[in-house]
């Protein structure tokens, strides 16, 4: 008798800080495990809040915290401007998510916007469905 199993795919979650209640929801799905954080801001610093620097947040979350600046918007000062990923390896980095949320990883995709649909990690979520092609397109915004 042969038995195979099927991976549980990953959840993909967006969160920006400047959220009302974003500390909590954050604390809130890091109690699983098999939850990374990965912060997707170009600079990964904050003037107003210490707790979002990456200092804080390596220290508080340690390896399930990581910072992807292939994943940075180029034009996050301007929002007149269209989203311009750091790069030059923003495939891999795609790939690299897509590769944790197959291997049953859900990943938080972190930046600061308040507004998820002129936030550059709405295009980083959508990427990262469009490369799973027919995956579990499950996707939480915060």
């Amino acid at each position: 008798m042969n038995t195979f199993s099927t991976p549980t795919l990953g959840t993909l979650y967006t969160l920006g800080y400047a959220v009302p209640g974003s500390s909590d929801a954050l604390e809130e799905l890091m109690t699983e495990s098999r939850v990374l954080l990965v912060d997707i801001r170009l600079h990964p610093r904050s003037r107003w809040w210490p707790m979002w620097n990456k200092k804080q947040l390596r220290e508080r979350w340690e390896s399930r915290y990581t910072h992807e600046k292939q994943l940075g918007n180029l034009n996050y000062r301007d929002r007149s401007l269209s989203v311009q990923l750091m790069g030059p390896n923003v495939e891999q980095a795609i790939k690299g998510l897509e590769v944790l949320l197959v291997q049953g990883y859900s990943v938080v995709l972190l930046c600061a916007c308040r507004d998820y649909e002129s936030c550059h990690r709405k295009v980083v979520a959508e990427m990262v469905l469009e490369a799973m092609k027919g995956g579990n397109d499950a996707t939480t915004n915060a």
